[in-house]
Formats: C-alpha cells, structure tokens, sequence
C-alpha cells in the first residue's frame, strides 16, 4: 500500500510550514533593513499557500482552524501596502501551527513505538493509531464472532461455546453482556482483548463490521482459529 503513513503527511506539513515561514521572514527582514514595503499581491499569495496548508492539518487532526484572508485593518491607510506588523503576527500564526504540527508528530511517533502487539493498529471508526481503550491481553479468551441472532443460539450454545470450553478456553460473544457502550467499539475492543477469534457467516454482518475487520485484517488473521474472513 502506497499510502503516506499519518507521520509522513505531518512531516510533509511541517516541511511546507518551514519554507513558508523561511520564505516570508526573509521578506520581513529585507523590507525592514532597506525601508522597503509588503505589497499586498505578494501577502495575499503567502495566505493562499497557509490556507492550503491548515486545509491538510484539518483534514489530519480532525479539527476546524480558520483559513486567513487579507484584512482592511492590516492594510496601509493608502491600501497599496501591508502593515510590518501585520506580517509579524502572520509569522507567529505559521510559527504557532508548526508547533502544533510537531507536537503531533512526536505523540504519533509515541504512539506507534507504545502500541501493544495484541491491539489493533488503526481505529476502525476515527482512523487516528492504537485504540484509545488500550484493552489488556486475555490469551486464553476467544472472541466468537456470529450475527446476533436466535438461528445461531443453538450452534453457539451447543456447539462453539461447548467445545472451546472443553479445550480450557473461555469464550465471548458480544451480544453476552448488555451495556450503554457502543457494540462497534465494544467488538473491537474484545477481539483487541481476546487471544484467538472464530468469525463465522461475515456475510450477514453489517458494513460496519466489514470496514472493522476490513481496516485492521492483519491483526485479525494473527488471531483466527476458524472463518471466512
């Protein structure tokens, strides 16, 4: 899979941020030296190339930083230049998203060296790294993954159930203990916590248990005693 790791893309982020902070400080210090002046066009471009870039760090953060776009305020009083000072405050804003970039960077860095083998390695309903859950190991418990559905009581209860009990295993099925969790996050937090996992008619399973198995199949198989996955 060619797909940039989320690592890469922050990298990728940090290293536009650089030039882009290069770039205009550059500018600042060489108009400031000679009594030379910002011309809007070029300032404008310069917020073209940030909005881009906080585009990309909303998409990987999930959260909604403001664009920028060129204010009356930071305009000269005949309007044909930019303000030093506004220049300064937009150096402390790209200075401020690369200090935020990196702060991500280090926790994902973090994050993908502290990830446990038995533990999924992407979440399968926000796509950030690792389970926020960080369920423990339990080799001896095996998740018995059947639709939710009186057709299968009986191959479950008669049959799964009966024979890994007899092998000295102990098994889970999700719909077993009724709570107010989510049952997407609590499957995947109990196939996360289980040693060995049986998946039988994926078929009749919902997409969303589909994209679960789908989005973390490697960790899955490490783990499948018998399915169809």
């Amino acid at each position: 899979m060619n797909e940039k790791s989320i690592v890469q893309q922050y990298k990728a982020v940090q290293v536009e941020l650089s030039q882009l902070n290069g770039e205009v400080l550059c500018a600042l210090t060489e108009k400031q030296n000679d009594g030379g002046y910002i011309y809007p066009n070029a300032y404008s471009g310069w917020l073209q190339r940030y909005n881009k870039i906080v585009q990309k760090v909303n998409g990987l953060m999930g959260v909604s930083l403001p664009e920028r776009r060129v204010l009356e305020p930071e305009l000269s009083s005949s309007r044909k230049t930019v303000r030093i000072e506004s220049v300064k405050a937009f150096v402390s804003s790209i200075q401020r998203l690369e200090e935020a970039v990196a702060k991500e960077i280090r926790a994902e860095e973090s994050k993908a060296t502290s990830i446990p083998g038995h533990q999924m390695r992407r979440c399968f309903k926000t796509g950030t790294r690792g389970c926020p859950q960080n369920p423990p190991e339990e080799k001896s418990r095996v998740f018995v993954a059947m639709p939710f559905s009186d057709d299968y009581k009986d191959s479950y209860e008669f049959g799964v159930k009966i024979a890994l009990e007899q092998l000295g295993m102990m098994p889970y099925k999700a719909d077993e203990n009724i709570n107010n969790k989510d049952v997407m996050c609590k499957i995947c937090e109990k196939i996360q916590c289980c040693g060995k996992v049986i998946a039988t008619f994926l078929k009749d399973f919902s997409d969303q248990i589909d994209s679960l198995f789908a989005k973390n199949r490697e960790n899955l198989l490490s783990k499948l005693m018998c399915g169809d996955v």
